[in-house]
């Protein structure tokens, strides 16, 4: 039955007459909605439609029947019909896959009824073995279970009957619409090869030939496209790894230099203790700063190798032997020098003896 907005456009498409309608105008008079009303008017076949000056024009059925050959019927109208008869066909194939569909889930019912009278003639066994129940109560009970095997039966005979009448007139209709189908695509390629302007079809067939190759080659395209993204998932992925080893690594480091200050603090509180003991002592009084520098910088100018580096350790024996002062007075001094004037002097680590810095032995200098 059609409804009352399909009514309203096929009114409008008959009152054209002969002239039909632009798709255009019916979209402005009944909006976006009147494209799909066109197409379910199309697939009832009360309406027609054909290309004019690359615009398609509506017919009623009754307008298109009387005046068919005045129509500027070309390939474009060709095609468009075609079209309109594969989906007819694909929505009658649709219907008959979806009755295919419900015979399938009836075969699953009955075969669900059968397990239950299997399962209700297993229950037979068992009320053989209950105790209390006489003989004549075991004979009712089998003539009911005969009755029901037999309505089974005879269920599943009308049902298979059922079943194979329904498969014959779906094939039945299968065949006479296939024939059907055929004698259009048949009538409608005479049309074409009387009708149809060879160039033009050159040209579509061109056209169509330059669209495959358009989409394969985007398809291509796509392909590469999805393989470099694929890799750059995996290299941010690589990085990502990467990253979270490094925070680990860092965040292990900041422990380590977190406890090297520590050390660090120790180190100068045991130095600073020490200088006390010293300085009560009187161990290296004798040597002003002023003088331990001169006497610290004659023998680096004096003793440096090729390079400019010097051993603290040879340093520290000739200072302490000369002025007779401890090796913690020594480094104590050097400390002050180097706090004072490190501009002048740079430090590198190894050696057998040096000052310590974050944790490490510095023992080799060298004027800068």
């Amino acid at each position: 039955m059609i409804s009352e907005t399909l009514n309203e456009i096929y009114k409008r498409i008959e009152s054209s007459g002969k002239s039909g309608l632009k798709r255009t105008q019916l979209i402005k008079e009944f909006g976006k909605d009147a494209t799909k009303r066109l197409e379910e008017l199309l697939s009832q076949g009360l309406i027609y439609a054909y290309k004019k000056n690359n615009r398609i024009i509506y017919l009623s059925k009754n307008y298109y029947k009387s005046d068919n050959n005045s129509i500027d019927t070309n390939g474009d109208n060709i095609t468009d019909r075609l079209s309109n008869e594969i989906m007819k066909i694909s929505k009658r194939l649709s219907y008959i896959e979806n009755l295919e569909l419900s015979i399938r889930e009836q075969d699953k019912k009955i075969s669900s009824l059968l397990e239950m009278l299997k399962k209700i003639s297993s229950m037979e066994s068992i009320l053989d073995g209950i105790r209390g129940i006489d003989s004549s109560t075991i004979s009712s009970l089998s003539t009911r279970l005969d009755s029901l095997e037999s309505n089974h039966q005879s269920f599943t005979n009308d049902i298979s009957s059922k079943i194979d009448g329904l498969a014959k007139e779906i094939d039945g209709k299968i065949d006479t619409k296939l024939v059907d189908i055929e004698n259009k695509i048949g009538t409608l390629s005479n049309s074409i090869d009387q009708k149809a302007d060879s160039n033009r079809l050159s040209s579509l067939e061109k056209r169509l030939d330059d669209s495959i190759d358009k989409v394969k080659s985007g398809e291509q395209e796509v392909s590469k496209m999805n393989d470099e993204l694929s890799n750059v998932k995996k290299e941010l992925a690589s990085i990502a790894a990467t990253h979270s080893s490094l925070v680990s690594k860092i965040d292990k480091l900041g422990m380590v230099d977190e406890r090297l200050k520590e050390m660090e603090k120790s180190i100068l509180m045991i130095r600073e203790e020490l200088d006390r003991v010293y300085q009560g002592n009187g161990s290296h009084s004798e040597l002003p700063l002023e003088q331990f520098k001169i006497e610290f910088d004659r023998i680096l100018a004096d003793n440096t190798s090729s390079i400019g580096w010097i051993e603290l350790a040879d340093v520290r024996k000739k200072i302490c032997t000369k002025y007779g002062i401890s090796k913690h007075a020594f480094y104590s001094l050097l400390n002050q020098v180097i706090d004072n004037y490190n501009d002048m002097y740079e430090l590198s680590s190894g050696g057998e003896e040096g000052v310590i810095i974050r944790g490490l032995v510095h023992g080799f200098i060298r004027r800068i």
